[in-house]
C-alpha cells in the first residue's frame, strides 16, 4: 500500500522499486516481480519501499492491479515520499510485448489497455521523478528505449526492438531475461551496468546452447 511507504531517509540514495506484472493468463509474469521485489528488499535495502502491481487470478483479492490508473497512482505517491534530487525509482515491467513500443496490459474480463513507452514517460515527467531505472522484460522491448531516455534515465532491456525474448512459459519461475539479471547478476553485483553486462553474457550463453 502507498500509505505504507517508507519514507525517504536524508543523505541517503533510497531506492523505490515498482514491480508491473501485466498479462494475467500465465503465472510467471507473476512470480517474476514477486522474486524481484525481494532481490531489491535484500540487496537494495528497499524493504518498506517497494509496491506490486499484478495481473492474476491469485492475488486479485491482495494485490493492486497491473494498469496505467495504479501505475500513475503508484508513482504519485511515491513521488510524495523522495527527495528527487538523490533517491531513485525503479520500475520493472514484465510482460510480452510488442515492437510499436507497447506491453501486454490483460486480464480477461478487466478490459484493460495496453502500456506504452509514451505512456511511462508521461507519467514519470508529470510526476517530477528525476532518477530513473526502467528494466522491460518483453519481446521487442529495445522499442521502448527511444522514448524513455534521459540523462538522468537507466534503460534496460530484455531484447532490441526487433527481437523476441524467451522464457515466458506458463511454469517457469523467470523470464531467461529475469532469471539472468534478478536471479543472477544482482545477486554478484550492486551495479545495475556490471549486473546487466553479466546478465547478456549469461542469456548470450543460454541461447549459444
Amino acid at each position: 500500500s502507498l500509505y505504507e511507504l517508507s519514507p525517504q531517509r536524508p543523505g541517503t540514495v533510497d531506492l523505490y522499486f515498482v514491480g508491473f506484472a501485466a498479462y494475467a493468463s500465465q503465472d510467471v509474469f507473476q512470480r517474476e516481480i514477486e522474486q524481484a521485489t525481494v532481490i531489491f528488499e535484500q540487496r537494495f535495502d528497499a524493504i518498506g519501499r517497494t509496491v506490486s502491481l499484478i495481473n492474476n487470478p491469485r492475488t486479485l483479492q491482495t494485490v493492486p492491479l497491473a494498469n496505467r490508473h495504479n501505475l500513475e497512482r503508484t508513482v504519485a505517491g511515491i513521488a510524495g515520499s523522495v527527495d528527487r534530487s538523490e533517491d531513485i525509482v525503479v520500475l520493472f515491467l514484465s510482460s510480452h510485448g510488442d515492437d510499436d513500443g507497447t506491453i501486454s496490459v490483460n486480464f480477461r474480463g478487466f478490459g484493460l489497455n495496453d502500456l506504452s513507452a509514451t505512456d511511462i514517460r508521461e507519467i514519470l515527467d508529470a510526476h517530477g521523478i528525476e532518477w530513473r531505472v526502467i528494466i522491460v522484460s518483453a519481446c521487442y522491448s529495445g522499442s521502448f528505449i527511444e522514448q524513455l531516455a534521459t540523462p538522468r534515465t537507466l534503460i534496460m532491456t530484455a531484447s532490441a526492438a526487433d527481437r523476441s525474448s524467451f522464457g515466458c512459459a506458463h511454469e517457469n519461475e523467470w523470464t531467461y531475461f529475469g532469471e539472468a539479471f534478478f536471479g543472477y547478476a544482482l545477486k554478484r553485483s550492486t551495479s545495475f551496468v556490471e549486473a546487466f553486462e553479466l546478465a547478456g553474457a549469461r542469456i548470450a550463453e543460454r541461447e549459444a546452447e
